[in-house]
């Protein structure tokens, strides 16, 4: 077991966290207008932690560098919610317009973040109750 203690812990357990997970790029969905892109990333910190799954609203070909998602962060909950054989958590991507997009998933996921809009886009966050996206 390793504890870290005093001031220097967030440090380490950061250092530590980044060096351990690996990131996964899921899926890439352009925008309208071609300016931005909703980027699904699943993280992987290894086999005492589940898969989670982020979602980027950024630029057309912006890097995500390690970064939590900006627009949902979700997880299957311990298993409540489908999981993908890869890893995260389904979902459904639609672009209404350039500036809105709607994100379906499963009301079962755990949220860790469900921003309403991202980056001058506005967000919609459907759960469905049957789990599926």
């Amino acid at each position: 077991m390793i504890v870290f203690a005093g001031l220097g812990a967030k440090v380490c357990t950061r250092e530590f966290r980044a060096a351990t997970c690996v990131d996964r790029i899921a899926g890439r969905y352009p925008a309208p207008g071609g300016e931005r892109e909703a980027v699904v990333a699943v993280r992987d910190c290894g086999a005492t932690t589940g898969i989670v799954t982020h979602v980027f609203v950024i630029r057309l070909g912006e890097r995500l560098a390690g970064r939590s998602g900006n627009a949902l962060v979700v997880d299957s909950d311990y298993g409540a919610a489908p999981y993908l054989p890869g890893g995260g958590v389904p979902l459904e991507i639609q672009w209404v317009r350039s500036d809105s997009l709607v994100l379906r998933y499963s009301a079962r996921a755990r949220v860790g973040l469900a921003n309403q809009s991202s980056r001058g886009v506005r967000v919609t966050h459907v759960r469905h109750p049957a789990g599926g996206a």
